[in-house]
């Protein structure tokens, strides 16, 4: 429009967002909220709240360029509040939004419902409702394919966010497709945020795989852009991901490094949510050194904050992590009782992958109390689930626990020593040709703790 007819306020207030997705580019995430709060002010003195527009603005929004305008600032408002984890506010914002819409009178704003809902989908998946963010993902997919000028940066933005709800259900091969798919339309449109993005989710999904140089190849390519575009707050996330996969090569010094990198970025930025992650990775570096109490001390913190954020997946991450910790210690009813909560939650959000660590580690519990018919349970279990997924790394492991657990069972009669040695040797033979594919295992691989996860 001609922006000479149009009201010095409202001017300077899309002067406002526009400079607040500037901010967000760059990482100022509080910045930029600080912003959009101080132009929401200005139109409407008084009438908002530390969190949302309150419903009473909706009579005082004059015309249809105020109303695309707060929609826009509210969109923007989600966004912020989705990567601060400040996720009630979040929905209260979309919801928001969503009404501004419906009460648009002339064209609506482009793919505004399409916007709409995939900022409610990051919101589902966040808080770990991944059948509602599924659904959600497949009716956008949708339209953009039938669209007949999708818009190609939104349909990256869907691909990728479909890659990390299949990811968290235990999908990976599927998310790979995925995110080379949102890699391919990121590249065609010039996007670089949203090509660091799944340059950085490929490259941790290739982690969990256990391909952990095709991993860092695309962590670093990852590295190089969020660089280029000085957004702090991605830097240090793929800081943090870079060194989970020197972690996984038992490079721990340059872990380290990359861990307090991270770490000094996110408190710089004071985004609490994203500390939990290489808190976390730091207590993994202390128990790998034997200093358990500062593991248990980090892991602790780490979970605090989890749950004041109240994302199940991270809370689930953490009371696994702790029940790792506690049975190292010798410490097997305290162990238990964290890694069955980190189970039942788990179970609870459908991710095979996840469940699978849980389900082993209770494994090795049952088997440090003597236990030996549940520790075999478990890990059966923990095997059928990697096997599904096709977790390569984690299979070796299972196996080389189940081989150690069935030569331990007490004596059976004839046939079933019988059965049971040639058990032995068909997972003996597995896990040979395991390690040959993964000589950098063995065998500092299967005496670890393998659960730490960001």
């Amino acid at each position: 429009e001609d922006f000479s007819e149009i009201d010095a306020n409202l001017k300077n207030f899309a002067k406002t967002i526009l400079s607040g997705r500037f901010f967000i580019a760059r990482g100022e995430l509080i910045s930029s909220l600080e912003l959009l709060d101080d132009g929401l002010q200005r139109i409407f003195p008084m009438k908002i709240d530390s969190s949302v527009l309150k419903a009473s603005l909706f009579n005082e929004m004059s015309d249809d360029l105020m109303r695309s305008l707060v929609f826009e600032a509210l969109l923007v408002k989600t966004e912020i509040l989705t990567q601060l984890a400040r996720y009630g506010e979040a929905i209260d914002a979309v919801d928001l939004a969503d009404r501004i819409l419906d009460q648009l009178h002339s064209e609506k704003p482009a793919n505004s419902a399409l916007r709409v809902r995939y900022r409610r989908a990051m919101i589902k998946w966040r808080l770990g409702d991944l059948d509602e963010a599924r659904k959600l993902v497949e009716v956008g997919l949708s339209e953009l394919l039938d669209a007949d000028d999708a818009d190609i940066v939104l349909h990256a933005k869907y691909l990728n966010l479909q890659g990390n709800i299949h990811g968290s259900c235990g999908n990976f091969d599927q998310a790979i497709t995925d995110y080379c798919q949102s890699i391919d339309l990121a590249t065609m449109s010039g996007n670089k945020y949203d090509l660091a993005a799944a340059l950085n989710n490929l490259g941790m999904t290739y982690r969990i795989k256990g391909e952990f140089d095709v991993a860092l190849t695309c962590l670093e390519e990852s590295l190089k852009l969020k660089e280029e575009l000085g957004n702090k707050h991605q830097i240090a996330v793929t800081l943090n991901n870079i060194g989970l996969i020197y972690s996984d090569k038992n490079d721990l010094g340059r872990a380290l490094s990359y861990f307090r990198k991270s770490l000094q970025l996110k408190e710089e930025l004071e985004n609490q949510s994203q500390l939990v992650s290489t808190l976390n990775n730091i207590a993994l570096i202390h128990y790998r050194r034997g200093e358990l109490e500062e593991a248990l001390f980090y892991l602790q913190r780490c979970l605090e904050l989890d749950k004041k954020i109240g994302n199940k997946q991270d809370i689930a991450i953490s009371l696994n992590n702790i029940g790792t910790v506690y049975q190292t210690m010798g410490k097997l009813e305290q162990a238990l009782e964290y890694l069955e909560q980190s189970l039942k939650l788990k179970e609870e959000i459908g991710n095979d992958h996840d469940t699978a660590d849980s389900v082993f580690n209770i494994g090795k519990v049952y088997r440090s109390q003597g236990n030996m018919e549940k520790a075999l349970d478990c890990f059966k279990h923990s095997l059928a689930l990697q096997q599904k997924i096709g977790n390569h790394v984690d299979m070796a492991e299972s196996l080389f626990h189940l081989l150690l657990t069935l030569l331990e069972l007490p004596n059976q009669s004839s046939q079933n020593n019988a059965s049971e040695y040639l058990a032995m040797s068909f997972l003996a033979f597995h896990i040979e040709t395991l390690f040959r594919r993964f000589p950098a295992l063995l065998p500092s691989r299967v005496k670890r703790c393998r659960l730490f996860q960001a």
